[in-house]
């Protein structure tokens, strides 16, 4: 399973300046990277409001993917940094992933996108 990325957004998050930029490239190396007007609506990008559950808690998480300098923790606007944010970057509803995470290797499912 590859990620999926619009191309718009790849170049943008391809010129961040930002010392974790290179932990999101090296995700983005693999990304299948489309035109923006075929991005299907059920994939994850930045803007994304995104519902997962992770193990073990198995209760629904719902965050926005925003670009660093709109991080806004209070109202869940997460930075596409964030480790989490860039492990669902390109996935898809209901996507099941295993993904290092700082605290260890979590298993995740993407409930539900909205764009």
């Amino acid at each position: 399973m590859e990620p999926v990325i619009a191309k718009s957004v790849y170049n943008t998050l391809f010129r961040l300046s930002h010392p974790l930029v290179e932990h999101l490239n090296n995700n983005l190396v693999n990304a299948h990277v489309v035109k923006d007007d075929i991005l299907p609506k059920n994939i994850v990008s930045v803007n994304s409001v995104v519902e997962y559950v992770s193990e073990p808690y198995n209760r629904p998480v719902r965050i926005k993917i925003v670009l660093p300098e709109h991080e806004d923790l209070a109202r869940r606007n997460v930075s596409v940094l964030a480790p989490i944010c860039r492990a669902l970057l390109g996935f898809k509803e209901s996507d099941e992933l295993v993904v290092k995470m700082p605290s260890g290797k979590k298993k995740i499912k993407i409930l539900k996108v909205y764009n």
